[in-house]
């Protein structure tokens, strides 16, 4: 077993400790057991995912003459 020390914040020592009394355990097994639990969480949420991949794709020939600015705005303006 290896010792530590740490410096934890007072609400949060305060809340282990009373877990603790109230488990009827010792402020040791207590973090133990917190710390466990938090790096077995950490460990699964952080599984590596597939990658998402996205690949171009055309879309065909425009339907309207892009360069034209005044029909853009147009149909960007018209209620669909």
């Amino acid at each position: 077993m290896n010792r530590t020390t740490f410096a934890l914040d007072r609400n949060l020592f305060l809340r282990v400790k009373q877990e603790a009394l109230r488990q009827n355990k010792t402020l040791k097994e207590c973090l133990n057991e917190f710390l466990r639990l938090g790096l077995d969480t950490a460990a699964r949420i952080q599984k590596p995912t597939r990658r998402f991949r996205v690949f171009p794709r055309s879309l065909g020939k425009p339907l309207v003459n892009l360069a034209d600015r005044a029909t853009l705005e147009e149909l960007h303006t018209r209620p669909l």
